[in-house]
């Protein structure tokens, strides 16, 4: 896990390029890949593994991500 000072988010890198980072003022993990260029917001989760059934469910439907 990647963790920048004077940051108050931790970045996680992820197989298949990313998408989930870890937001501790919430304390949840949020969904945010990139499709185009663009951010697709899908959500906030309790924990990493609903975060990553999200996402992987969310590549298999659209297979054209950056």
């Amino acid at each position: 896990m990647k963790v920048e000072k004077g940051s108050s988010q931790k970045q996680r890198v992820s197989p298949g390029g990313g998408g989930i980072s870890y937001k501790s003022k919430r304390n949840k993990w949020q969904v945010l890949p990139r499709v185009n260029g663009k951010n697709v917001y899908l959500g906030h989760y309790k924990t990493e593994e609903e975060a990553r059934e999200v996402l992987t469910k969310f590549r298999e439907k659209d297979t054209i991500l950056e």
